[in-house]
């Protein structure tokens, strides 16, 4: 299958050991398909290929900001999601549900809008 995005003439940091750069990478559906030298990478281009020359510059892989705020990441915890309930009856249901989830003598606390 051809790629539909290739990426040539860069710093491409793989994270693979076995090869952790190289200058150029090949993406199938969203997906990293191959990595190698520019002219390895061209070989697999195809009429419907976009190639963008990076020019010396530097991609890295998925990178996924997980940061949290601790304080308020411990009170999600603590609090019950509300969002979507749409009766009494479901809001009794998912309190009765984390209440009995609860270890004995913590509080249950419902969760805030933002």
């Amino acid at each position: 299958m051809r790629p539909d995005l290739v990426l040539v003439n860069g710093e491409v940091a793989t994270l693979n050991s076995l090869k952790p750069r190289c200058e150029a990478v090949a993406v199938v559906f969203g997906r990293v398909s191959e990595v190698g030298s520019t002219k390895e990478v061209m070989r697999s281009v195809g009429s419907g290929t976009r190639v963008i020359d990076l020019d010396g510059k530097t991609v890295l892989p998925g990178f996924i900001d997980p940061h949290v705020h601790l304080d308020d990441f411990g009170l999600t915890l603590r609090t019950i999601n509300m969002e979507g309930a749409a009766s009494v009856g479901e809001v009794k249901r998912l309190l009765s549900e984390r209440v009995r989830r609860a270890p004995e003598g913590e509080g249950v606390e419902r969760e805030h809008a933002s």
